[in-house]
């Protein structure tokens, strides 16, 4: 599918899709389905993507993907569809705003290279997403807080960075990167079925033959769907969860192969 607008980043090769219009990939309830894209960027500075997926009650979910064989420029993420029905999603790529500084000043700064430089900008990268107000009140004010201990040159530089790292913050971003230049790919379909159609054992069944019996002067009379009943038990006792039927109705004149 063509993307609905030209961005800043490029997404290109996503899946799953079949590339054609009218035939929608489809996977089952429960299945793990991977999602995938190539993005990447000019530069040194970093990218993030996310796979956006929405459910068919209008329920979406951001999910972060993950580098795969580096230097392919591969994203991919797992995501397991609860219920059947028509699923869309969508692939997010943006520049990683965080992650970029935080590369940069953890090379630079135990080396005394341009460190109040480097503290300076994590201080407004801080300070912008604390206004933003899609995040939650509490973590705005954590991360305004960050911002000012970046800013405060009363204190150890080092001692500044380690506040403005590991895994508090990463749990404050988790979801909401400190981010710009944000593109979304097109909104791709996904067709989730119930889960038997991703495997079932069927068992071919014939309810004319099912109850049949021979009269004593040696006619037919044909099973009925009562008396084929009476055989159910034993087939889900084999193992068999679903029942495939030939037609029933009337087939006419013409080549019968029976009165």
């Amino acid at each position: 599918m063509e993307p609905s607008s030209i961005g800043r980043l490029p997404i290109l090769n996503v899946t799953p899709d079949l590339g054609v219009p009218e035939l929608t990939p489809k996977a089952y309830v429960g299945e793990v389905v991977p999602f995938g894209a190539t993005c990447f960027r000019e530069g040194h500075d970093l990218i993030g993507v996310a796979l956006h997926l929405r459910a068919p009650d209008g329920k979406s979910s951001r999910i972060e993907m993950t580098s795969v064989a580096p230097g392919t420029d591969r994203w991919r993420a797992l995501a397991q569809p609860d219920k059947a029905g028509m699923w869309s999603f969508t692939i997010e790529s943006y520049s990683d705003d965080y992650a970029t500084w935080h590369h940069n000043a953890e090379v630079k700064i135990p080396l005394g290279i341009d460190v109040e430089l480097m503290l300076t900008i994590g201080s407004q990268l801080f300070a912008r997403a604390s206004k933003e107000a899609s995040r939650a009140a509490a973590t705005r004010k954590k991360l305004a807080a960050l911002a000012e201990v970046l800013a405060d040159t009363n204190v150890d530089p080092l001692v500044r960075f380690s506040q403005a790292e590991g895994e508090a913050v990463d749990k404050l971003l988790s979801g909401a990167p400190i981010s710009s230049l944000e593109t979304f790919s097109a909104e791709y379909p996904l067709l989730v079925e119930r889960s038997l159609a991703g495997s079932a054992n069927w068992y071919e069944f014939f309810p004319r033959s099912e109850g049949a019996k021979q009269n004593a002067d040696g006619t037919w009379v044909s099973g009925t769907f009562r008396t084929a009943a009476k055989r159910l038990p034993a087939v889900a006792k084999m193992g068999f969860n679903v029942l495939y039927m030939p037609p029933i109705h009337p087939i006419g004149t013409l080549n019968r192969k029976g009165p």
